[in-house]
């Protein structure tokens, strides 16, 4: 009986503007994460990134219109398997230069200079 009395006042009635969302903790904590590098509200970012999904313009409703959403822009994604390999070339080059390293100080030692 709730959902339906929910349902005829949710269709007779304008939208709130409240959206309660259940996520798994990980994705929380990942939006929030997203939210605070762009240092923005939580709230802010799941808006700006769900305006930008529906739509390529800002919404023009008469809601919104007092604080325009602006879309986020497309960031490239990078891929898990293209981090790892810049990692491991890091470490590389790394280990070479501590190599170089220490060899140039056992000539110098041994040069005695």
């Amino acid at each position: 009986k709730a959902g339906g009395d929910a349902q005829k006042s949710g269709a007779s009635s304008s939208h709130s503007g409240r959206f309660l969302v259940r996520m798994p903790s990980t994705l929380h904590e990942q939006l929030a994460r997203a939210a605070e590098r762009e240092h923005v509200s939580l709230n802010r970012f799941v808006t700006d990134v769900l305006a930008a999904s529906v739509s390529s313009a800002p919404p023009t409703d008469s809601a919104t219109e007092s604080s325009p959403v602006e879309p986020v822009p497309d960031r490239p994604r990078h891929s898990p398997r293209a981090l790892r390999v810049a990692l491991a070339t890091n470490l590389v080059v790394v280990l070479l230069a501590g190599v170089l390293a220490v060899a140039l100080l056992v000539l110098a030692l041994q040069r005695g200079i």
